[in-house]
């Protein structure tokens, strides 16, 4: 598997994460296609933040999943989660790996 994440979205995701000395976290959107994976759009949403955690806020949530649904009128290719780990290596928490599976449940 093959994974596409071009320039610009990668910038994007930069800026968001340069924008906060706190972890930050956010949504993707992307394209499968046979076996490549294609990022095609990165945003954040209103969500609690601290040095090592990011919780994202329900009703913010809500409202993105909304906002989605009235552009795209589809939010099945929203399946990205990322964040960062501020001044973290980066690992894979306790946290990231329920999300993990939390995700691959829907």
């Amino acid at each position: 598997m093959t994974i596409i994440f071009p320039v610009k979205i990668y910038q994007k995701i930069r800026a968001y994460v340069e924008s906060t000395k706190l972890e930050i976290s956010g949504l993707g959107k992307i394209l499968i296609d046979g076996d490549e994976i294609f990022i095609q759009d990165v945003r954040i949403l209103r969500q609690v933040v601290s040095p090592a955690n990011t919780v994202l806020d329900r009703n913010g949530l809500g409202e993105f999943y909304d906002q989605i649904i009235k552009e795209e009128g589809d939010l099945s290719n929203w399946k990205l989660w990322w964040h960062s780990h501020a001044d973290m290596d980066t690992f894979f928490s306790g946290t990231d790996i329920a999300t993990i599976e939390d995700f691959d449940n829907e």
